[in-house]
């Protein structure tokens, strides 16, 4: 179970993943976002690794998570739709 307060937003169709840290005085989904993304893929049954998976942080900043090889990418946006073009780009999906 997910130590982080969160919400999040999910596009089977595109296959997008935005989640939010809520900031309620728990775990951040920074240092949690293997649990959460765990247990929206449960929620959701979806397979993680297929989607792409940005996050706000508590500070406000968007970033992304490679749920692959579990790795943070560095992305400083301001909105979920900027960073998962980001994303998109990084991974030259665009």
């Amino acid at each position: 179970m997910a130590k982080a307060d969160y919400d999040y937003t999910i596009h089977t169709e595109n296959k997008t993943l935005a989640i939010v840290d809520l900031d309620k005085g728990g775990m951040s989904v920074t240092n949690d976002i293997e649990c959460v993304v765990h247990e929206i893929a449960g929620i959701e049954q979806i397979n993680p690794a297929d989607y792409l998976i940005v996050y706000r942080d508590s500070q406000g900043c968007w970033d992304g998570w490679n749920h692959s090889d579990r790795s943070f990418v560095a992305l400083f946006e301001k909105t979920s739709e900027e960073a998962l073009l980001s994303l998109e780009l990084h991974y030259n999906f665009a």
